[in-house]
């Protein structure tokens, strides 16, 4: 796969919140999907990714981890432009018994 880095941030006609989170659910299933069929095979092995060479299990944590780091940039910019707080943890009993 080429990556055409370029015309992934082209401009695209805008999206309403119901569509937006349908694509993001569509991508997480994927993703899932992917994950599931990955055998110890192909996370122990070896690839070059941007000239460096990672096994299957670090590039799999890169991109958990990369993924997370939009998720994050998602809930900023809409505290940003709504206010108030995001409970991403609030409601949930964090205590470890």
């Amino acid at each position: 796969m080429v990556r055409e880095r370029s015309k992934e941030f082209a401009g695209k006609p805008s999206l309403d919140r119901e569509a937006l989170k349908s694509l993001l659910l569509h991508a997480v299933d994927e993703c899932r999907a992917v994950i599931d069929r990955l055998g110890e095979e192909e996370l122990c092995r070896s690839y070059v990714v941007q000239g460096q060479v990672r096994t299957g299990y670090e590039i799999l944590v890169l991109a958990i981890e990369h993924f997370g780091y939009h998720t994050g940039q998602f809930a900023w910019f809409g505290k940003y432009l709504f206010g108030g707080e995001i409970d991403l943890f609030k409601s949930r009993n964090l205590e470890i018994e």
